[in-house]
C-alpha cells in the first residue's frame, strides 16, 4: 500500500478538484477527525458518498460526531504514534482482504 496525504503533494489548480481526484483514486481513505475540521468532514462525506472504505482516526473517540460512530475508526494518543502504526495496519490489512474477496463489480 501507498499511503499519500493529499496537502502534502504538489498539484496545479484548485485543492478541491484535486482533493476530489485523490479520493476517487483512492481505494481506501483515512481522516484524521482530532479537531473537528469542517474540511475533513467534507471530504469524508465525498469518500463515503463514493463508497470509499473509511477509517476515521482520532484522538479523542467522544469527538467523532454521532452519524459518523458506526464507521470503522482508531483512536490513539499523540506519544503512542507507532501504536496507531500497528492499529491501522491490521485495519487496512482486514479492509485489503475485504476488497480482495469481493466479487468484482
Amino acid at each position: 500500500m501507498r499511503c499519500e496525504k493529499v496537502d502534502e503533494t504538489h498539484f496545479p489548480g484548485d485543492i478541491l478538484r484535486h482533493s476530489y481526484a485523490c479520493i476517487d483514486k483512492a481505494d481506501i481513505v483515512i481522516s484524521e477527525m482530532t479537531g473537528n475540521n469542517p474540511n475533513v468532514f467534507y471530504e469524508t462525506g465525498y469518500a463515503h458518498a463514493r463508497r470509499k472504505p473509511t477509517v476515521l482516526i482520532t484522538q479523542t473517540e467522544n469527538k467523532i460526531p454521532f452519524n459518523l460512530h458506526g464507521f470503522r475508526h482508531v483512536t490513539y494518543k499523540e506519544d503512542h504514534l507507532e501504536e496507531l502504526g500497528a492499529r491501522l495496519s491490521d485495519t487496512l490489512g482486514a479492509i485489503r482482504q475485504e476488497l480482495l474477496s469481493e466479487e468484482p463489480r
